[in-house]
């Protein structure tokens, strides 16, 4: 996983420095734009993986229930934002930002989860 995010960190860097100095059109923005997703898919395809490969379904249950909250509150704060662009509000975050608030979601999600059921760590 740590692997794939720093790929997200180096693409999202690269994309960016090659957008900001070659402004780049038509096919080519698209497919510079589609580069940092590739790290994204990859994150996915590795918990997808974990939730397949764990055998405890109480753990699979929490890993699930985190991910529906960080869905969640990652739409509800993407829609937010939308509206307060269409509504004429300056809003401009990193292209990042749903990424970060989607992991940071997942794990507050995580955490209260283990706190509320009183789970122990296996490490």
């Amino acid at each position: 996983m740590a692997l794939t995010m720093a790929g997200f960190a180096l693409t999202t860097v690269g994309a960016t420095v090659f957008a900001d100095r070659h402004h780049p059109g038509g096919a080519e923005l698209y497919v510079l734009a589609m580069l940092p997703s590739i790290p994204v898919v990859c994150m996915l395809a590795i918990l997808g993986m974990h939730l397949a490969r764990e055998r405890d379904e109480f753990q699979r249950a929490m890993v699930v229930r985190s991910l529906l909250w960080a869905i969640g509150g990652t739409l509800a704060v993407g829609v937010f934002m939308g509206y307060v662009r269409a509504f004429g509000g300056v809003l401009n975050l990193p292209a990042f930002t749903e990424l970060v608030a989607f992991w940071v979601m997942f794990g507050i999600a995580h955490v209260v989860q283990m706190r509320r059921y009183r789970v122990k760590s296996d490490d």
